[in-house]
């Protein structure tokens, strides 16, 4: 799929880097149950991807 980028894959880490971002508007701006799974589940990607 990529080759018909103009860009670089995104790696593991910018990724990473993304949904962290996510992760700290949602803490911000909503106190529910959703983002604290969400929050586990971005720590445990975080550890399987070593980022």
């Amino acid at each position: 799929m990529w080759e018909h980028f103009n860009a670089p894959e995104p790696s593991a880490g910018s990724t990473m880097w993304y949904f962290g971002e996510v992760l700290n508007v949602l803490k911000k701006r909503l106190d529910d149950d959703i983002v604290r799974e969400y929050e586990k589940i971005v720590t445990r990607a975080r550890k399987v991807f070593k980022v």
